[in-house]
């Protein structure tokens, strides 16, 4: 039998720093973040404390670079494929979903991503990483203009 899944380059470190916006996100928002299972492709769900209900979800991407970096880059990248599962999941449960991109200097941003703003802002382009020789991590990226990003944290 051949085997289908893929490595996950996801270090203990990784899923600390992300674990850690998340619960500044938490806070901030008032909203219970649980992890979710790696077949829904997207971060977590994001539920109210007093009534249990879920809110929207949530999308983290932790950058290793400074947000004052952002000045060489003319946008953020992120696979067209977690976001058309992103929105797959907001459209069946008419809950929003967000992108939130954490950076070094502990400075977080995000964007509400929709389908109109998709279908009217965001180029799509062939992207990702090429340095750890992974075929399977270039693919269709949608590219959002840096002038799009909220400040969150």
């Amino acid at each position: 039998m051949i085997s289908t899944a893929r490595p996950l380059y996801e270090t203990q470190a990784d899923r600390r720093r992300e674990a850690s916006v998340a619960g500044i996100i938490s806070q901030r928002l008032n909203v219970k973040l649980v992890k979710l299972p790696i077949r829904y492709s997207i971060d977590y769900a994001g539920y109210y404390f007093d009534t249990k209900t879920l809110k929207a979800w949530y999308e983290i991407k932790c950058r290793n670079f400074h947000s004052l970096n952002l000045i060489q880059y003319d946008y953020l990248i992120l696979s067209l494929a977690k976001v058309m599962a992103g929105l797959q999941l907001s459209w069946t449960t008419r809950k929003p979903f967000y992108i939130f991109w954490s950076f070094l200097d502990n400075s977080i941003y995000f964007i509400e991503i929709t389908t109109e703003l998709v279908k009217e802002v965001a180029d799509i382009k062939s992207g990702g990483r090429i340095d750890r020789g992974d075929p399977q991590d270039v693919e269709p990226m949608l590219c959002f203009p840096k002038s799009m990003l909220v400040r969150f944290y």
